[in-house]
């Protein structure tokens, strides 16, 4: 009982330092905060901050998991028997719709850095990008022959990712509407369908 309390109060303060850390990388870039600015956001002690967290670096990473599980919780893919437009739109749909509050804080610490970080861009690729592309595609699998599938999860996968950095730039500005997208996309698939 005690064991359980102890690790329930050490996932308390850890994601306590990872709400902290985002709110601080958002807020100054990753470069400019320092350990001493997350313990002082999260209401920590500098030095306890090191309980959870070897390094600046390991934080990061913490947010990258943070961000995964996030998408897993988000990605909900219609089931294989599922029309392509329907499961294209979905693919789409489903992060858009998870890009909200401090999912968007995290994409916008995260992406600033994965462009300048290629380990912390294999994370992101390996942690977040993988199981997602994974998922939408084993339901494709039953729509398209295996190199249809792998260029136009690519292509889907680009879409979002643009959809997203559009929304981080332009706030609430219109995007595309995923039907309207779907749409486009089966027009260019019509040739790759079995």
């Amino acid at each position: 009982m005690t064991s359980s309390l102890s690790a329930r109060v050490a996932r308390f303060k850890q994601d306590q330092v990872l709400d902290a850390a985002i709110a601080v990388f958002a807020r100054k870039g990753f470069h400019a905060a320092s350990m001493r600015d997350v313990a002082a956001a999260a209401g920590v002690a500098p030095g306890s901050i090191y309980n959870h967290f070897e390094n600046k670096a390991a934080l990061l990473l913490g947010i990258v998991d943070r961000m995964s599980a996030r998408a897993a919780e988000a990605t909900s893919l219609p089931p294989a028997d599922a029309n392509l437009r329907d499961l294209l739109i979905t693919a789409i749909r489903t992060p858009l719709a998870a890009m909200t509050g401090e999912t968007t804080e995290l994409f916008r610490v995260i992406l600033a850095e994965i462009l300048v970080n290629r380990d912390l861009a294999e994370q992101f690729r390996r942690r977040v990008l993988n199981p997602m592309l994974s998922a939408c595609g084993d339901v494709l699998a039953s729509h398209l022959p295996q190199a249809s599938r792998d260029t136009w999860l690519r292509v889907v996968s680009a879409i979002v990712l643009g959809l997203i950095l559009q929304r981080l730039i332009d706030g609430d500005a219109a995007l595309p509407l995923p039907e309207d997208l779907a749409d486009a996309l089966l027009a260019g698939l019509q040739g790759a369908a079995p």
